[in-house]
């Protein structure tokens, strides 16, 4: 009786293993990707009138046992005819990478550029890392017009503004600017530094340069703003 009862219960045992093989195999840890650029690739750079295109690489946390492919979505300010982007991109059997080819061109890029956010669509099989997100901006070696900032500790106070000469404003921005190059047609221009708490930037400003040279500096000796024209 005794071995009738062990028996039993040897292939209840056994059934409840079984089982639970089959539901950890049911229970498969989703895979993990995520983009990357090709070194030195961000910002997109694009020369005046012309265009350009860099790598980005996909990254698997497993290898494909088959042939893997992924949608690409495209977001941010950049026109859609200003750039070219792959809808899908394929990983192959037996690697856990693969690469994609962006292209931008100077299509209503403007003064300031645009962004542009990349990333893959998630699936229930698998999640995606954060998505890329960069600016694509025009570039003129050698002809950079370039405002350098220092600031004081408080650089959301700070901002600028940049008129052309019939006083229309190319580039605005409001709180901490970083220090900028921008591709600008020869010309006059106003540049205006403004401080949103009226006091100024102690020991601070910002220097006007065109091609390397100086064109103006503005001291942060002021209240709420603070103007030059410079031309080149």
């Amino acid at each position: 009786m005794k071995k009738n009862i062990y028996f039993i219960l040897s292939l209840v045992m056994l059934s409840f293993t079984v089982v639970s093989c089959d539901f950890d195999d049911d229970l498969t840890e989703p895979d993990y990707v995520r983009l990357e650029f090709a070194p030195g690739a961000v910002p997109l750079g694009v020369a005046v009138g012309g265009s350009t295109s860099y790598d980005v690489n996909v990254y698997s946390a497993k290898n494909m046992q088959s042939d893997r492919t992924y949608n690409i979505t495209v977001g941010g300010s950049i026109a859609p005819e200003a750039y070219n982007v792959p809808e899908t991109v394929t990983i192959p059997a037996g690697s856990n990478e693969a690469s994609f080819t962006v292209s931008a061109s100077d299509i209503g890029l403007g003064v300031a550029g645009k962004t542009m956010v990349l990333n893959l669509e998630e699936e229930p099989e698998f999640t995606v890392g954060d998505p890329l997100s960069f600016s694509v901006a025009r570039v003129c070696p050698g002809e950079e017009f370039s405002l350098d900032f220092t600031l004081d500790a408080y650089p959301g106070e700070t901002g600028y503004e940049i008129l052309d000469s019939d006083g229309n404003s190319i580039v605005k921005v409001e709180g901490s600017p970083a220090d900028t190059s921008l591709c600008l047609a020869s010309g006059t221009y106003t540049v205006i530094l403004t401080d949103s708490y009226g006091d100024g930037i102690s020991d601070g400003g910002v220097t006007i340069s065109y091609a390397g040279t100086v064109l103006a500096t503005l001291t942060g000796d002021f209240e709420t703003e603070t103007s030059v024209e410079v031309s080149f």
